[in-house]
Parts: structure tokens; C-alpha cells; sequence
């Protein structure tokens, strides 16, 4: 190809020197591929910042205006008109096309140095009498040049050919049907090189535009369709469907089906769908009919990274999302568990490689506020009916940020990136506004009215307001808000940046938001359309330092002549010190908009950097780039089709463990059954399913045989169930024991007379229907196991009077004997008050309270979590507690007795909401260290030790039951995190000191204490995240678990080296479902191994290395080598859901040993050991009864061996330290306590 240099240059109508823009030679990479640079003029500002540039300077005055008459006639006219973006007349400069209302669009000529000319008359576009709403430029007609496709409200949608002038002409494209749509997205994709379109269609008019209350009433217009349903008259037969739910006819007001068309190559469109198209639902049938939903915004970009176009519709009113995954032209529906939760009232959407790992990740928007006093003055929009399954997909009334993990899978992490609420958002874009090589995220808010408003509705609904039915929408106060911007740390998290770029500076209603470099100076600037006022135009002033690369169809050859992007294209940039930059080249797909194709990248410090280009059909090509330069790229010469995808939706590890996992697929060993129980008849305001606790898991010798059986909690009046060992499998799950009087949450193994063991279990009584009925239900109970027939549990007296958790044992008084800790959550309709755990003492069978000891526990709670573990290297057995709205709490065993040493240990500031607590030595240092689960930072509410949340807690009205108020701190005041509807309709006390929503969200909780003359129970929290506490001889160090494991609660953890690399992993079972009606789930997570350092620090394993996935509500983990074949096995409960058992797998199996301890401790517990290497000592272990989260591990220990093991050595409950040789080649190693019977036994490699 040969070198050319263009020029492209704009003669200014007012005698000002041309602009002109000097390309470098055109350079071949290889198959008529090439591209060519010029330099970049850029500020030197650093960081962004953004300049607003006024109308009267740029020209840009062209807006869309609506009256209120108009509005209330029809409301769906409020929400808005688009911009398109894109050089239409080939002189290198991004043009603007501005819909309108009822008024012919207008086109704008950029002419340079930030002015424009109104071209719509010259360009031929002028259209009157059209109400557009949408825009964008894209190549119809692959001739090169970009056309214009223009979404129409109430009649058909409009393509607009160019001549490659900037002239245009409508083409009678085949667009049918008089909808209401709203965002057009192309993308070529049937892979045969032209660009198909999907239009997003929301309705013409709403229906309660058209018919008064009365005819909305679904009694008058469905009637019985003489088969058992029910059908619906006409006229509203084309508005709504209705359903007979419990006796009640209600109604669904349907909107209007979306469009897809196949282009032929010459702008020439053919309806193809969805109905009637390549359009599969998840269980492989085709759509018979479309669906008719609230259509926002639609955008083709590549999720699942195989080279096609998927596609992703955003809905609104709680109509399903679609979410389409193309496998070679043909859309199949991703299966519920791809996207866990999503936006329950989804409108603009974006999409971008949030975090630098190469997979693309997305953004729906929503209308949460992100004004807390607003939020509290708002009535949630409906979310509809929750999900039924742990598979079915949720839908939560805020931003949705979807991260990809790379198997077709996504976590919703909108909440932990502090994105989940940004008023009520229209436009979303993601772009690198402060060069720094990661996304950030621009927002467009507001809304002509706030039909959320909470007192105008009230003010409705008693009839304080009584406008015409057609003005009802008028009575509520407009939403004028700032727009937002959000800038990407780094680490899947965003803060606040608005107000340091100049961004959002004031409030206002905008819509459609869309970026061009308006100014070719290597950055995007920025083009907002709002209401009733003239478009927001925003220089871009950032001065780092850039490469910006448009990928076209064809290199200049001369001046004029266009250059349309090559959709569907990737481009990523790799520069030293930063994470790769990708992004993907798409047509559309912005809320009533389109953005122009260029890209811009950082450069950092860097001079030059790699960049690669991949096109659509497969070829790519990879050329070096200086900082500072503008690049434009061309594909080679012929791009043949890149055929039928091969990856599909990327779900199978959710199947099954891919070759070289840590784990094999898992078998089910068990089934917890939850009972039925409505949680809000014990405690109104409780903010957790305290019914919803368990269940636990345990390792037990249930039939005396030597080796570990798997034993699952129950559910009150459910019986615990056992997978017993055979061997090398464990069986099917069979009941075991009586039926159960409350929930069986915590249990572990205690040895019984002759062989085997017994199990004691704790026993809760939250569930019993009276305060006698809760007080006859006993909290211990001693479960036979062995034998034949299912005994009766024999009771312990002394225990807990509150819900019974954690159980754990020890022998704290050193007499040889294992005694108890019982753990204590609240009494029933008490919650979270502490009710007292209790430390019992064994003495020759017989158990007794331990009264010193209970007294140090007083006020300590409500204990979800409980280890006994040597935390101050004494030889004896202290006390580690994960406590809920409390600090991590450790008490020291001296003597027997008991010590509380939190703050002394340096943990009384680490208050939490903690799950569950493990000790393990996670540094190899000899020291046992602690690891606790908590909510995870992806969560509503985000405290700190400088802005606390919390909860106070009385019985307000006297009636028996502890209300809950739970809190944030904002600003440094304490405001209340429940809405007003639900803490009126619990307590009418709240209203009467608040009679409005809008005092309720200036309300300070202690003030209702104050008004009922109530002390409250009090507590803070200062984080939420999982943590690791690294025991440094005399304190505890924190260090938060990493951003991949804080994005979902857990319960259970395990400690084991899962790898078998002398370095201990972690598990985390995770989710909790057990949220009250009207909150969304936490279902992030999927369970999650992480690898150790060997340093306390721990990296997340991907699911498909792992083999781990479980998808439900996790609870337990524990872990044994129930086979003993030298690798660990895992255990994983799930609340009303299978127990999962994932036995080890992979080459280089570890040594198992197994110590025997005396007669009253057979188990060992208490013991310790490490294992000698000829590189020094391995980690410490610890043989523990009960730990994590009502669980308890198997006894045996497999250690790594991949360095020949030369020694054991074993310091025994009493102190006693031994040691014993390992023979080369063993894999198995039996250790009996001094003066037991039988002698130190070794075997070869296990097969």
C-alpha cells in the first residue's frame, strides 16, 4: 500500500485559520493491514477534568422540548431523545446528531476548535413531523461511509443513507411497526460482514394514559374463558395480561415487542425476530412470541469473549433483562445462573474491562438514590416475587455491576464498587477519563417527576391531593439532580469523583449520554442531552499521557474519504506497569445514543507500548505505539466469517470439574430441609432469618469402624442425616436419629461408651411457638449414633436459654476429659441480644457450669462461631469467638480459667458482623492465627471506624418483642437504614414522632428511643469484610481476605493445604439467601477456595481449577481425608439445599496422619503438630472439636509431601511433646499418645 499523507481541513466562516491535522505515512503490518499516526495536542493537566462548553460558543443549542401537557398526556415522552456521534462527512471531525420531539432532528458539521454548524437543511435530513428519540451513526450499506439510524415513537424506525458526503437519503430500509422504541445496537451478527440491528421498543402510550382508575380495575375487563383461565376484553386485551392469584384477579400491563433485522449488505433489513428467529430460550425451544417488555437500552458486545456478538436488553418495570448469548448466528437465552441478580428496573447500560483482566464486564442502571435522606423519602419502585430456587435469578432495585469471571459466569458486584445507587440513571457510559488505564463511570440523572416520592404518594392515596386522574403524574415534584461520575480504583471499586473533574456541577434532568473526541486531541469528551434545555457539552481537559487508535474499514487514501469502524473489533493495549487496556468497538448500544468508535488509552510513563488488534472474523495483528500519537488502523484485506463459535455460554464448570482441579465433582451427601417459619411473627424488625442459622456439617465415626463419616444438621422436625464411609466412598445420606424438637445448627463428635461416637448437638428454640414451649425445649442434648434404632437424646443440664450455635470442646482444665463451650445467640424475639453462652466441665461423665467462666461470657454476643485453639503458645486451650455486632473476642485460658484478652490482643476495634472463625498457622511460624467470616464488603452498607453502622435494640411498645433499628453513620450522624413503610407498618411509634417521610429521613434513631422513654441496647460495627488476624506473639494483625473473596457473606470456612504445597488454604462457604421479604439475596459468591502464600496472604483459585462451585445458600465446610488417600476432602452444607462432598484430586498425595489419644480423649483434641522437612518445620495444625461455622473437621491431617517428610512431631493435650520418624515412601503414619496401647504405625504409598 502505498504511503499517503491527508490532510483534512475546515475553512471557518469566519476567516479564522483552517485546522488542519497532518497524518505520518501509512505503514503495512502484514495482509493489507496497516495503519498510520499524527500527534496528539493535548492539556498537561494532570489527572480529569472536565470544561463546559456554553452553547452560545459552540452552536450546540438544538434541544428537545416537551410541555407538561404534553407530558401528561403521555408520559413516556418525559424520558427523553438521544445523540449520535460520528464523522458523517469523512474530514476526520466527529459530528452530532441531536433527536427531537415532534420537531425535526438536527445534524451539526464539527468544524474545529469547538464549533459547530447546523448542516440539517444541507444535509438533507430535515423530517418534520417525525418524533424521534434515538440516534446513531453506523455503515448500513457497507460502502464506508456512516448512516443514520434514527428510533422513531409511533411509527417505523428510519435509516437515512449517506453518500459519503455527509448527505443523506431515507432508504426504504423494511423497518415495520408503529412502536415506542428507544435504543438501536447493531453488530454483524451473522458473521456475514454487514451489521444487523436491534431496536429496544419500550410502549407508544401508557396505559394509565389512556383508561381512568376505574378502567384500570382488572374486574372490568377479565372474565373466564370457560376453561379455568381468564382472558381480557378488548381494548385492553392490547395492553394487559392478567393472572388469578389466591382469589385475586391482578393485572401486567404489557409493552411492546423489540425488532431485530438481518441486513442483506445494502441497508436492505429483514425482520428476524425475536419471535420466529434464532432466538432460544435457556431450555432450547425457540420464542414463539416475543416478550413484551419495557424496553430501555439494548447493546451487542462480545460477553463470553468468543469472537460474536451476544447481546444484552435492559428492561424496565421489573420485566425480565435479556441477556442472549450468540453461538453462530443463533441466540440462545443464558441460563439464570449466569447472571445471579440483576436491575429490577433496568434503563441505560454500558460495557468494559473493568479491572484489566480481559474479560468484559457491564453495567445496568436503575433508580436508587444515591441522596440517603432522598432514598428515605422514596417508595421503592416493586421488585417482583422472589426467586424460588438458588439458581432462579433475583432482581434488586439498584445498579447492576456484573463481573466476568472468564467461564461465562458473572458476580453482581455493584455494591462492594460503590456504584449500586446513582439516582435515577438514564445514561451510563465507561470511559478512562484521568488516563490511568482503567474505566471510569459516567452517569446521566434525573426525571421530569419522582413518582417515588413518598408523601405526594400518601398525599394521593388519602386524598390530600385530588387532581384529575390525568394529571395525577403532575402532583410529584420533579427530580433535578446532579449528574455522576465515578472514578475506577483499581481494584473492582469506585469513589466519587464528580465534583473534583467538574462533573455534574449542577442539577439537572439529563437523559442520553455519549463521548467523541470532539477535539482530536486524544481523549473523549463528552455530550449530554437533557430536558427542556440545550444539550451539555464537556471538554475533556485531561493531560496524561495517551495513544488514541480508531480501528476502520479502510485507510485514507486521499482527503475526504471516510474511515467507518470495523464493529465488533477488539483492541488492547499493553503498557509496562499498567494492566492490559481492552476494549471493544460497538455500534449503539448507549441509552436513545451512539458514541463514536474511537478509543484512547494510557500510556502512564511509559514511551511506548504493544497494541493488538483483533477483527472480527479472527486475524489480528499486534504493532508497537509511541505515547502522544493518534492512530488509525485498517483490517487486511479480505475478513472471511469466523464461523460458529465454539465456547457456547461457558457454564460447565458449574457442572463439573475441569481436568487438573484440586476437586472432583461433587456427590450429594445429604439434604437439609428447612422448616416453615415466617421469622417476622417472632420479631418484626429482626434483619436475619435467625430460623434460616444452619445447618453445620460434621466429621464423625458414627458406626465405630475407625474412620470418618459425614454427618448434616437438620431442620426442626427433621432428623440429622449420614453418609457413611465405605472406604473410598461415602454411602447415600440416611437419617439418623430422633426428630428433631428445634433446629440442630451445631453438633460435634464426643466419644462414647465402647466404640464409635455420639454427637453433641445444640439445640434451638427460636422456632417454638411460646416463651414455656421455648423454655421445656432443651438446648443440649446428647445424640446416640452407634447401635441400632434411634434413641432418644439425653439432655445436659446447664445449658444455654438462649438460640444454641456454636459447640466446641477441650480440655480446659487439663484433667484429662474433654469440656464444653456452648455458644449463645439471642432468646427468642430478642435478637441481638446476648443471652449468655456457657463454659460446661466434664468431671467423671458429669457436667457441670462452669460459673467463673460463664461469668466472663456474660454480655458477650449473640456468638455465631466458636474454635478452641493455643493462642498464646501456653499448651493450653484458649477461646476464639466470632460474635455478631461485636468485636472479634478472645479469651486466654490461665489456669483453667478464663480471661478476656480482646483489647489487650489488639482486637476490641475490630467490630464486625461475624459468621464463622477458624485457627490455622497461616505464616508457618509455629503460632495459630485466626481467620473470620463476616457479611463481605458487598453489601448496602460499607461502615469504617469513622462512620460506624450499627443497631439499637428494646422493646419499644411494651408488647414482649425487641424492636431492631439498624443505622449508618452519614455525615457523622447516625440515620436509620430501614425504610419508612417498613418501620411504620412495625411500629407505629415511628410514625408518630415522624409524620412524613420527609422528617422520618432526617430522623436520628435515638430519637425514637428518647420518645418511648427506653434504654436501648446498643453496638457498632467498623467493618464487614472477612478477615485474616495474624497472631504476632502478643497481638493479633488484621489483613482483610482480597476483593475476590469479599463479594459475597460466608458462613463456613475450612483450613486445610488443599494443594499440598506446605502452605495452608482456605474455603468459603458462601451467600445468604435468608434475607427478610423485600431485600434482595447475597448470592455473589459460589464457594470459594484460596490458595496460600505461605505468608498469611491468599489468592482467590478459579472455580474451574478448584472444581468448587456451589451455588446456594453455604453454611458449613469441613474438611477429612475420609478415604485417606492423602488429599483432602471438603464438605459444603447449604441451607435448605444438598450437602456437597468434593473429594481431593491430583497428583502428589500428602502424608494422612492420625493420632490416638487416652481413653477420655481418644480424638487427640488439643493436640498439635508439625512435620519436619529437610527444608525445616512445616505449619502448625491443631486437632480441633468444632470450628468455622457449626462444624466440626475430621481428626486425621494430611500433610504437604512434595519435600520428603523426615519426622512428626506431636505436642499432646497434656503438653507431652514426641517426636516420630517418617520412613521414606510412607503416606500414612498412625501416632498413639504416650502410655496407650498399640504402637506408631506407617504405610506405603496409598493407591
Amino acid at each position: 500500500m502505498a504511503a499517503a499523507t491527508a490532510q483534512a481541513a475546515t475553512a471557518c466562516s469566519d476567516g479564522e485559520p483552517e485546522v488542519v491535522i497532518e497524518w505520518g505515512p501509512a505503514t503495512e503490518i502484514g495482509g493489507g493491514a496497516g495503519y498510520r499516526s499524527r500527534p496528539l495536542q493535548h492539556s498537561e493537566f494532570a489527572g480529569a477534568r472536565f470544561t463546559e462548553m456554553a452553547p452560545s460558543a459552540t452552536g450546540l443549542g438544538a434541544f428537545a422540548r416537551i410541555s407538561d401537557r404534553a407530558m401528561l398526556a403521555n408520559r413516556t415522552l418525559s424520558h427523553g431523545t438521544g445523540v449520535a456521534l460520528g464523522d458523517v462527512d469523512g474530514d476526520g471531525w466527529p459530528d452530532l446528531y441531536f433527536a427531537r420531539l415532534g420537531q425535526p432532528g438536527v445534524l451539526y458539521r464539527n468544524l474545529g476548535g469547538w464549533r459547530f454548524e447546523d448542516v440539517t437543511e444541507a444535509a438533507g435530513i430535515h423530517r418534520p413531523g417525525r418524533t424521534e428519540r434515538g440516534a446513531v451513526f453506523a455503515d448500513a450499506d457497507a460502502d464506508g461511509d456512516l448512516d443514520l439510524f434514527l428510533s422513531v415513537h409511533g411509527a417505523p424506525n428510519a435509516l437515512l443513507l449517506n453518500d459519503g458526503a455527509g448527505r443523506f437519503a431515507e432508504a426504504a430500509a423494511g423497518f415495520a411497526g408503529n412502536w415506542g422504541t428507544t435504543s438501536a445496537t447493531l453488530a454483524d451478527t451473522d458473521s456475514d460482514g454487514d451489521l444487523d440491528v436491534y431496536f429496544a421498543n419500550y410502549k407508544t402510550v401508557q396505559a394509565d394514559d389512556l383508561f381512568s382508575p376505574a378502567e384500570r380495575d382488572p374486574r372490568r375487563f377479565a372474565e373466564e374463558d370457560g376453561e379455568g383461565g381468564l382472558l381480557v376484553r378488548p381494548p385492553w386485551d392490547a395492553h394487559y395480561r392478567v393472572e388469578l392469584n389466591d382469589g385475586r384477579v391482578r393485572r401486567f400491563e404489557l409493552a411492546e415487542p423489540d425488532e431485530y433485522y438481518l441486513n442483506d449488505g445494502s441497508g436492505q433489513f429483514t425482520p428476524a425476530g425475536p419471535a420466529g428467529g434464532p432466538f432460544y430460550t435457556a431450555d432450547g425451544r425457540q420464542l414463539a412470541r416475543s416478550p413484551r417488555a419495557w424496553g430501555l437500552a439494548a447493546k451487542f458486545f462480545d460477553a463470553d469473549d468468543d469472537g460474536d456478538p451476544d447481546l444484552y436488553v435492559s428492561n424496565d418495570f421489573g420485566s425480565r433483562d435479556g441477556f442472549w448469548i450468540n453461538e453462530g448466528g443463533v441466540f440462545h437465552e443464558a441460563p439464570d445462573a449466569t447472571l445471579r441478580t440483576v436491575s429490577a428496573s433496568s434503563m441505560g447500560l454500558d460495557a468494559a474491562d473493568i479491572d484489566g483482566d480481559g474479560d468484559t464486564d457491564f453495567l445496568t442502571a436503575d433508580m436508587l438514590a444515591a441522596d440517603m435522606n432522598r432514598r428515605r423519602r422514596q417508595v421503592p419502585a416493586p421488585t417482583g416475587s422472589p426467586p424460588e430456587g438458588p439458581l432462579e435469578r433475583d432482581r434488586a432495585g439498584r445498579n447492576a455491576l456484573q463481573m466476568n469471571r472468564g467461564d461465562g459466569t458473572f458476580a453482581e458486584i455493584g455494591r462492594r464498587a460503590g456504584v449500586d445507587a446513582s439516582e435515577w440513571t438514564w445514561g451510563v457510559l465507561f470511559m478512562d477519563a484521568d488516563l490511568d488505564g482503567f474505566p471510569d463511570l459516567f452517569v446521566a440523572n434525573g426525571h421530569a417527576v419522582d413518582p417515588l416520592d413518598g408523601d405526594t404518594q400518601d398525599a394521593l392515596r388519602t386524598g390530600a391531593l385530588r387532581p384529575r386522574w390525568q394529571d395525577e403524574l403532575g402532583a410529584f415534584p420533579p427530580l433535578s439532580v446532579p449528574n455522576l461520575a465515578f472514578r475506577n480504583l483499581g481494584d473492582g471499586r469506585f469513589e466519587p469523583a464528580g465534583a473534583q473533574w467538574g462533573f455534574g456541577t449542577e442539577p439537572d434532568v439529563s437523559h442520553a449520554l455519549a463521548a467523541a473526541d470532539l477535539d482530536r486531541d486524544g481523549d473523549q469528551d463528552l455530550v449530554i442531552t437533557r430536558l427542556n434545555r440545550p444539550p451539555l457539552v464537556l471538554r475533556n481537559d485531561a493531560g496524561g499521557a495517551r495513544v488514541s487508535v480508531r480501528v476502520g474499514g479502510a485507510p485514507h487514501a486521499e482527503p475526504g474519504t471516510g474511515t467507518p469502524p470495523v464493529v465488533g473489533a477488539r483492541v488492547t493495549l499493553r503498557v509496562p506497569d499498567l494492566p492490559p487496556q481492552t476494549r471493544q468497538i460497538t455500534a449503539g448500544g448507549m441509552y436513545l445514543s451512539g458514541s463514536d468508535q474511537l478509543v484512547a488509552f494510557a500510556m502512564g510513563a511509559a514511551e511506548e507500548a504493544s497494541l493488538e488488534v483483533v477483527w472480527p472474523s479472527g486475524p489480528r495483528a499486534e504493532f508497537p505505539v509511541e505515547t502522544g500519537r493518534g492512530y488509525e488502523v485498517w483490517p487486511p484485506a479480505s475478513l472471511s466469517p469466523p464461523g460458529v463459535s465454539a465456547r457456547g455460554t461457558g457454564l460447565d464448570v458449574g457442572a463439573g470439574s475441569a481436568a487438573g482441579s484440586l476437586f472432583e465433582p461433587p456427590v450429594v451427601a445429604g439434604r437439609h430441609r428447612e422448616s416453615s417459619f415466617d421469622e417476622l411473627t417472632r420479631q418484626p424488625l429482626v434483619p436475619v432469618a435467625v430460623s434460616r442459622a444452619g445447618p453445620g456439617v460434621a466429621w464423625v465415626d458414627v458406626d465405630g469402624d475407625g474412620d470418618d463419616d459425614l454427618v448434616t444438621g437438620a431442620a426442626t422436625g427433621e432428623r440429622l442425616t449420614v453418609a457413611v464411609n465405605d472406604g473410598d466412598v461415602v454411602g447415600a445420606p440416611v437419617a439418623l436419629g430422633p426428630v428433631l424438637t428445634g433446629d440442630a445448627a451445631g453438633f460435634i463428635p464426643a466419644p462414647a461408651a465402647g466404640s464409635g461416637y455420639s454427637l453433641l448437638a445444640g439445640v434451638s428454640n427460636w422456632e417454638a411457638p411460646s416463651p414455656r414451649a421455648a423454655r421445656e425445649i432443651d438446648p443440649l442434648v446428647w445424640i446416640p449414633v452407634t447401635g441400632r434404632g434411634n434413641p432418644a437424646p439425653s439432655p445436659l443440664v446447664g445449658g444455654p436459654t438462649g438460640v444454641v450455635g456454636p459447640l466446641a470442646s477441650a480440655d480446659i482444665d487439663g484433667d484429662g476429659d474433654l469440656d464444653l463451650f456452648a455458644g449463645a445467640g439471642s432468646r427468642p424475639g430478642e435478637y441481638p441480644l446476648p443471652a449468655g453462652s456457657r463454659i460446661l466441665l466434664q468431671e467423671d461423665g458429669r457436667w457441670t457450669v462452669d460459673d467463673e467462666a460463664t461469668a466472663v461470657l456474660a454480655g458477650i454476643g449473640p456468638v455465631s462461631g466458636a474454635v478452641f485453639s493455643d493462642l498464646d503458645g501456653d499448651a493450653d486451650p484458649d477461646l476464639a469467638l466470632a460474635v455478631d455486632w461485636g468485636p472479634v473476642t478472645v479469651l486466654l485460658n490461665e489456669g483453667g480459667a478464663f480471661r478476656d484478652a480482646t483489647r489487650q490482643l489488639g482486637l476490641s476495634g475490630l467490630r464486625g458482623r461475624w459468621n464463622g472463625v477458624s485457627a490455622a498457622d497461616f505464616n508457618g511460624d509455629g503460632h495459630m492465627d485466626l481467620l473470620v467470616t463476616g457479611r463481605g464488603s458487598n453489601g448496602t452498607v460499607r461502615p469504617s471506624p469513622d462512620a460506624p453502622a450499627g443497631v439499637y435494640a428494646a422493646d419499644l411498645d411494651g408488647n414482649g418483642t425487641v424492636e431492631i433499628l439498624e443505622f449508618a453513620t452519614e455525615r457523622g450522624n447516625e440515620r436509620l437504614t430501614a425504610g419508612y413503610p417498613e418501620l411504620t407498618a412495625a411500629l407505629p411509634l415511628v410514625r408518630r414522632v415522624a409524620p412524613s417521610f420527609a422528617e422520618f429521613s432526617r430522623l436520628a434513631p435515638v430519637t425514637l428511643f428518647d420518645a418511648a422513654g427506653v434504654v436501648p441496647f446498643r453496638s457498632t460495627v467498623t467493618t464487614l469484610e472477612h478477615t485474616v488476624l495474624i497472631n504476632e506473639g502478643g497481638t493479633f494483625r488484621s489483613r482483610p481476605l482480597p476483593a475476590g473473596a469479599q463479594l459475597a457473606p460466608a458462613h463456613g470456612v475450612a483450613v486445610a493445604d488443599f494443594n499440598r504445597d506446605g502452605r495452608e488454604d482456605i474455603f468459603l462457604a458462601q451467600n445468604y439467601f435468608s434475607q427478610p421479604e423485600g431485600r434482595p439475596r447475597s448470592d455473589a459468591g459460589r464457594g470459594l477456595v484460596m490458595k496460600g502464600r505461605g505468608d498469611g496472604w491468599f489468592d482467590p483459585v478459579p472455580a474451574a481449577r478448584s472444581g468448587v462451585v456451589v451455588w446456594g445458600d453455604g453454611r458449613g465446610a469441613a474438611v477429612s481425608d475420609f478415604d485417606r488417600d492423602g488429599r483432602w476432602d471438603l464438605a459444603v452444607t447449604q441451607n435448605d439445599g444438598e450437602t456437597l462432598l468434593f473429594k481431593g484430586a491430583g497428583p502428589n498425595p500428602g502424608l494422612h496422619v492420625r493420632l490416638t489419644g487416652p481413653p477420655n480423649n481418644p480424638l487427640a483434641v488439643g493436640a498439635m503438630i508439625r512435620v519436619r522437612y529437610p527444608t525445616g518445620l512445616g505449619p502448625a495444625r491443631e486437632i480441633q472439636a468444632g470450628s468455622g461455622y457449626l462444624s466440626s473437621n475430621g481428626t486425621g491431617q494430611v500433610f504437604a509431601a512434595v519435600h520428603e517428610p523426615r519426622a512428626v512431631l506431636v505436642r499432646w493435650p497434656d503438653g507431652t511433646e514426641t517426636e516420630h520418624t517418617v520412613q521414606p515412601g510412607s503416606r500414612l503414619i498412625e501416632v498413639r499418645a504416650p502410655g496407650t496401647a498399640g504402637r506408631t504405625q506407617t504405610e506405603g504409598t496409598p493407591e
